[in-house]
């Protein structure tokens, strides 16, 4: 790997995540889904947030094996991880900004 790649990667990895996410948010929004699937659908609460950055997560990381041609163990062993950290980090991002709007 070099920095360009790494960088086009990268960037690649963001703009998967970023479809996924104007992708699901805008539907979401425009449909009014109610109940559970609408909360998990706009990222509302923590369970919401966590699927939506697991969910975000492994789209970026799909762009970027697909477009590498990964094949599909490696796939599915990326996109358990991708699932993994991307639902831990906006857990811990909500986490966060609870403590904050609560002042602590």
């Amino acid at each position: 790997m070099t920095t360009g790649d790494d960088l086009v990667n990268g960037s690649r990895a963001a703009l998967g995540t970023a479809l996924f996410t104007g992708g699901s948010a805008t539907p979401a929004e425009a449909a009014g889904p109610a109940g559970a699937a609408g909360r998990m659908l706009r990222g509302d609460g923590l369970p919401g947030t966590t699927v939506n950055g697991a969910a975000g997560n492994v789209a970026g990381g799909l762009t970027v094996d697909v477009r590498a041609g990964k094949d599909g163990s490696a796939l599915a062993w990326d996109a358990g991880t991708n699932a993994l950290t991307g639902g831990l980090g906006n857990t811990q991002n909500l986490v966060e900004d609870e403590k904050t709007a609560k002042g602590e």
